[in-house]
């Protein structure tokens, strides 16, 4: 018996032993390192780019005739100003090469967010009148208004090519500048 009562206050005392270094690494603190981060947001540019080459065909018929076709266009704004910014077209009219014209008008437009890009649905813009005639002086063809327009935005603008009942028959082209200008 005596043996046996060895052998359990063994037992208990190791027990309590393991119990008591149990506890005690319990109450250790436990230590940590903090710090901080940053991340710098870099400007980057204002751009556009557009698909052009689009043509119109027409069969003259004695009446006034409007060919329109569509100028898809994309601006980038990865400015993070949130300044909003238009985007401007000029050009000369259609010539043929013994100098007749045909003009050229902007009847609309409107803006998506690209595929892809998180961006900020263009909105509160300058007020702009369509249709317009494009002429050699630069004319907003659409506007994206302060804290709208950020990311990458599709314009697509329909231009109207005005065929009058007197046209000649002919080959007519002309060349058309577009840009992207800072603010509204």
């Amino acid at each position: 018996m005596s043996f046996l009562k060895k052998r359990s206050t063994r037992f208990y005392l190791g027990g309590f032993l393991l119990m008591m270094l149990a506890l005690w690494w319990s109450a250790i603190p436990a230590f940590a390192d903090s710090g901080g981060a940053t991340a710098t947001v870099n400007a980057g540019a204002l751009s556009e780019a557009g698909t052009f080459g689009q043509s119109v065909s027409v069969t003259l018929n004695g009446l006034d005739q409007t060919a329109s076709y569509s100028l898809p266009v994309q601006v980038t704004d990865a400015t993070g100003s949130g300044a909003g910014w238009n985007l401007q077209i000029s050009g000369s009219p259609l010539a043929d090469s013994k100098g007749h014209t045909l003009t050229q008008q902007v009847s609309g437009a409107s803006a998506q967010c690209a595929s892809g890009s998180t961006c900020t649905a263009p909105s509160g813009g300058s007020a702009i009148s369509y249709p317009f005639a494009i002429s050699n002086a630069a004319q907003k063809l659409f506007s994206a208004g302060a804290n709208s327009g950020m990311g990458i935005i599709n314009v697509q603008a329909t231009i109207g090519v005005f065929v009058p009942g007197n046209a000649f028959a002919g080959s007519y082209s002309t060349t058309l500048t577009l840009a992207a200008a800072s603010g509204p």
